[in-house]
């Protein structure tokens, strides 16, 4: 299995290095691997995209238009459908499925290897952020959701460098989605 990375974060290479060690038929490509006349767009199995960087979205629709069946995996943490026409045109048209950053490691791997076999995870629920919270959330130590009552509170109640990291790159996702949130107190969001 060919797979192609268009994306600068380092740490999602040495992710693919590592998984490429443990795979034998998976081999990792480089865009400048289609400079080479080795490879070709039909050589591409899976393509993993950076959808953040209009560089790579531009390759993605040559990619796309030259083989529309290519495997996406569209790395973002912007929480809107990669296609825009919609989640429902985008799963009937093309084969992509999303992850948000910051992306877990055995998510990745598990949607490489079993790409067939699932279906995006966020098929329709950019329509309605509380839908996704919790999968956000995943991702973060210190911070969980309570859906009765809409409200992100702190799982301790003291503040360390990493917490106040966690609550300002949740808050950056929201903001960066237009989603209102007020705070209640130092440890408590409440969403709107």
């Amino acid at each position: 299995m060919n797979i192609l990375l268009l994306d600068d974060d380092y740490s999602v290479t040495e992710l693919l290095k590592h998984y490429i060690s443990m795979e034998e038929d998976w081999n990792f490509l480089h865009i400048e691997s289609l400079k080479d006349t080795t490879y070709t767009y039909y050589d591409i199995d899976i393509v993993i995209v950076d959808y953040l960087k209009d560089k790579y979205k531009k390759m993605l629709d040559t990619i796309v238009t030259i083989n529309s069946e290519i495997q996406t995996i569209i790395i973002s943490d912007i929480l809107e459908s990669s296609c825009t026409k919609g989640c429902e045109y985008c799963d009937n048209n093309y084969k992509r499925k999303r992850l948000l950053k910051p992306i877990e490691p055995m998510q990745l791997y598990d949607l490489i290897k079993n790409f067939n076999f699932n279906r995006c995870e966020y098929y329709k629920s950019f329509e309605n952020i509380t839908e996704i919270i919790p999968n956000i959330l995943k991702r973060f130590l210190y911070l969980e959701y309570d859906k009765t009552s809409n409200l992100v509170v702190s799982k301790q109640q003291n503040q360390t460098n990493r917490y106040t990291y966690e609550v300002v790159s949740f808050i950056n996702i929201l903001e960066k989605n237009n989603v209102q949130y007020s705070m209640l107190d130092e440890y408590t969001i409440k969403l709107n």
